[in-house]
């Protein structure tokens, strides 16, 4: 438990496990990030969603844009949600080396340790991104605490004042191009899966129904 307190603190051990939700449900696109990714693999979450809730920093700080309700600017964090079918999720292992680049790429979420359960019905323990914490000085604290995220967030806060965390947004356009692309290779199961186990920031619609709408 004290080596799994240092990761979520800023500090590494040798192995650390990770939980894709989106992008990194990709092998390619979590070795791009994560040269060492190893035993990448599939398997599912339960009690938590994912949850378009989430501004998409990155996109902020190409387009210096300001944001308004309604706006295509939002990206998928890992959120719970209890009676719900398990969310099928990626799973794998990263050397203590990629840890800052991981930490760069994802450097606005909240990192929390959820149980998984592989394929092959193994458990364990892995840190998503989420946007599931107790409030804001916690999620300051782990963010402003790891010099390389510390250093991103506050360029992210150079061109954007407002809420990070909010319902109020539609998802982003090439955010949801690059999942569906993903889940072309992952089959019909795994992506009905993510269409029903995936919803809109204010969590009353499903990622199926607004793309039917």
């Amino acid at each position: 438990m004290i080596g799994r307190l240092k990761v979520l603190l800023g500090e590494y051990m040798s192995k650390i496990s990770i939980i894709g939700l989106g992008s990194l449900l990709n092998k390619e696109s979590a070795l791009r990030t994560c040269p060492s990714a190893s035993d990448f693999r599939f398997g599912y979450v339960d009690g938590y969603v994912r949850m378009f809730n989430r501004t998409d920093s990155n996109e902020i700080i190409r387009k210096k844009g300001k944001i308004e309700t309604g706006d295509r600017f939002a990206c998928l964090s890992a959120m719970p949600m209890e009676g719900h079918a398990p969310m099928k999720v990626s799973i794998f292992d990263i050397d203590e080396k990629d840890f800052a680049a991981f930490s760069l790429r994802e450097f606005d979420y909240f990192f929390k340790e959820l149980e998984f359960t592989d394929t092959n019905g193994a458990v364990g323990k892995g840190l998503a991104c989420t946007g599931d914490f107790d409030n804001e000085q916690d999620y300051l604290s782990q963010i402003l605490s790891c010099e390389i995220r510390r250093s991103q967030y506050n360029l992210f806060r150079s061109f954007y004042d407002g809420n990070i965390w909010r319902g109020d947004l539609l998802p982003s356009p090439y955010y949801i191009d690059l999942c569906l692309k993903i889940l072309k290779d992952l089959g019909n199961s795994f992506t009905k899966n993510f269409f029903d186990t995936t919803y809109i920031g204010d969590g009353r619609e499903t990622l199926g129904v607004f793309l039917k709408n």
